[in-house]
């Protein structure tokens, strides 16, 4: 078995594999299109036959995420998972980086072993919570187009120190830099709530239309604006997103809240992300 680029003909047969993944609803047939033009999509062969697939990305900072390692169902435990990973770990590790990381649920134990015998640590555990369906309107908040009015907020925040300076865009973990925050006001993503002219929170929403879902990657603000904003969210998820909102949060009161305004803790209740430095 070896490991190849990622080449536009494979997509059917990709496609194909997926299908069997997840009762048929792996985003990786929803992004070939995208992964197929960056540097860090392969696919594992055996015998002439597509039995796996691994992707990296680069990220700024010098980051490498990992992500999209999968199996065709008829290899599944059989060790090949194992070898995959083993064939992407050096190919990835020769690669110039400041360090790889990858997220996972705590209840994958395949993963978290593979990672723990390759010396990743642990750099956050979240919870992961989600909305489907659709909410009511919320008042007092609005989209802010002015990166200054919302820095300091952001930076200063406790929740900035807490999430470990990382913005949780759905499965992914970006370093929160003063770059990224400017894109995503720029973008569009970012919302406000103000109360008697005071502004009390603010919330990141993006919408990963890939993927059929909406996220929050950031939020902070005072009690009663974090309530307020995550109603906002499961609004907005709704009324201009797909219905399917997830948040990840490494605070049980955030979770407390937003089970409250009713999101729901997935099966696996947690997430982690693992992180292995360049020394």
């Amino acid at each position: 078995m070896h490991l190849e680029k990622v080449e536009p003909g494979d997509k059917e047969e990709i496609k194909a594999m997926c299908s069997h993944i997840w009762d048929g609803n792996d985003y990786v047939p929803e992004v070939f299109d995208e992964w197929v033009k960056e540097e860090g999509f392969y696919k594992a062969i055996s015998k002439e036959k597509i039995i796996g697939v691994c992707k990296y990305s680069r990220r700024p900072g010098g980051i490498l995420w990992l992500e999209g390692l999968r199996i065709h169902p008829d290899y599944q435990g059989k060790g090949y998972g194992s070898d995959v990973a083993d064939l992407f770990h050096r190919i990835v590790i020769n690669k110039e980086h400041t360090a790889l990381r990858f997220m996972t649920d705590v209840t994958n134990k395949k993963s978290i072993h593979l990672a723990e015998k390759r010396d990743f640590t642990t750099l956050i555990e979240l919870y992961h919570l989600e909305f489907q369906g659709r909410g009511r309107p919320v008042d007092g908040v609005r989209r802010e187009t002015d990166p200054e009015a919302v820095r300091d907020m952001v930076f200063s925040s406790p929740e900035y120190h807490g999430y470990e300076m990382l913005y949780i865009s759905n499965w992914e973990a970006k370093e929160f830099t003063e770059e990224l925050l400017e894109e995503e006001v720029k973008a569009g993503n970012c919302y406000c709530y103000v109360m008697e002219g005071e502004l009390q929170g603010v919330l990141f929403i993006n919408h990963h239309q890939a993927y059929g879902r909406v996220s929050i990657p950031f939020m902070a603000g005072t009690q009663d604006a974090v309530d307020i904003l995550i109603r906002y969210a499961i609004w907005w998820s709704g009324d201009k997103g797909d219905g399917f909102l997830l948040l990840k949060t490494p605070f049980q009161e955030v979770k407390d809240r937003a089970e409250k305004a009713g999101m729901e803790l997935a099966g696996f209740r947690k997430v982690k992300v693992f992180q292995l430095e360049n020394e």
